[in-house]
């Protein structure tokens, strides 16, 4: 149930919210994801999928993919939200970056050994750690407090986070659908999510595609951590786009 204190979590407003962001700041958004998230996600691809020793490559895990998807998602929220009211910008944000890593690799670890156990606990690990990258960030907390700032800040409506989630689960899928669509008849290459190739077709096509989603997990976050925060302690910033001036 949700408290009596707090008014409920608005899952439109917060979505609201976040692709009011990505109107206003897209080259900042998406240019952290590319080079913080993307990126590093696909170099990490590459180590996985090619076996060193035959040169053979192969398909990567949804596990896998989720857990290296997961860790960047964290990161680049961090960066992002690390800007709220700092002159440095996105500089600021790689004083944390450490901790972000590790908050990332720990949340990515037990989502997925949650989601190998059954689909209820991968969706209470989800909900309940889902703004941990933000809190490492903006509250400048260690590991632990972070994590015990999120399950704070996400008790009462986990339920209405696990909605906005799978909103915005289902609106990636309905894009993925329609990138590939548009593309593939113009580059002739399919792409499937776990296959990694340095083919520089379906190589630029998978690198855009992070981008975009890792891009639009992040900035989900940032919003609504901002949104738990000003249910529980009222107004955060006067503006949220304060936290990518």
């Amino acid at each position: 149930m949700e408290s009596a204190e707090a008014p409920p979590l608005e899952i439109g407003g917060t979505l609201a919210r976040a692709f009011a962001l990505i109107g206003q700041f897209p080259l900042r958004i998406f240019g952290v994801a590319f080079l913080c998230g993307a990126v590093p996600t696909h170099l990490v691809y590459y180590a996985i999928s090619i076996q060193t020793a035959h040169g053979i490559s192969r398909s990567l895990s949804s596990f896998e993919t989720g857990f290296i998807s997961e860790i960047s998602a964290t990161v680049v929220a961090g960066l992002l939200i690390g800007t709220a009211g700092n002159d440095a910008g996105v500089a600021a944000g790689f004083r944390r970056l450490p901790q972000l890593v590790a908050a990332g690799l720990l949340k990515g670890l037990g989502s997925m050994l949650a989601a190998a156990a059954l689909l209820v606990p991968y969706f209470f690990v989800a909900t309940r750690w889902s703004v941990v990258g933000a809190v490492v960030a903006s509250e400048e907390v260690g590991i632990n407090a972070a994590f015990g700032r999120s399950s704070d800040l996400t008790d009462g409506v986990r339920l209405r986070i696990l909605g906005l989630l799978m909103v915005s689960g289902v609106a990636q899928i309905l894009l993925f659908a329609l990138f590939v669509a548009l593309l593939v008849p113009i580059t002739g290459v399919a792409v499937a999510l776990q296959d990694f190739t340095l083919q520089p077709a379906a190589f630029a096509m998978r690198l855009l595609w992070e981008t975009l989603t890792i891009g639009f997990s992040a900035v989900l976050q940032c919003a609504l951590y901002v949104a738990l925060r000003e249910r529980r302690e009222g107004p955060v910033t006067s503006h949220l786009s304060e936290i990518f001036a």
